[in-house]
């Protein structure tokens, strides 16, 4: 969601990325299970992509297959392109899957675009 500032600039950009248990962080004697991150709004898609990157640990090679998925290439396509097997493309799908706690390929995309796409929030009411 994006937040308006009360200076008529660019807004803010808030965005929550759930996070698997096991990769939260100690909080008294809980781990998180939600991170929350304040920025630009302008933020783009390969910054998101670089950002899920960054935040599940992704390596390059898993990074580079997000990156082609988000931009909406299917698997077989981006693994062409990334000039890799199908199979070594499933096998990285199955560790970013596993990372990042999503299970199917549309909510993994859906955690990325939910970097830049958002809701309009403004004097605390969505709209």
């Amino acid at each position: 969601m994006t937040i308006a500032r009360a200076n008529k600039s660019e807004p803010y950009r808030v965005t929550t990325i759930p996070m698997p248990a096991r990769h939260g962080f100690t909080v008294g004697r809980r781990r998180t299970s939600v991170l929350v991150f304040i920025s630009e709004a302008h933020l783009n898609l390969k910054a998101s992509v670089r950002l899920v990157a960054r935040i599940y640990a992704l390596t390059p090679a898993e990074s580079r297959l997000l990156d082609g998925l988000v931009e909406g290439r299917p698997l077989k396509r981006t693994a062409t392109i990334l000039g890799i097997s199908v199979h070594t493309a499933h096998s990285q799908l199955n560790n970013i899957f596993r990372k990042t706690g999503t299970h199917r390929q549309t909510d993994l995309v859906r955690l990325a675009m939910s970097l830049v796409n958002s809701t309009h929030v403004r004097s605390g009411v969505e709209k």
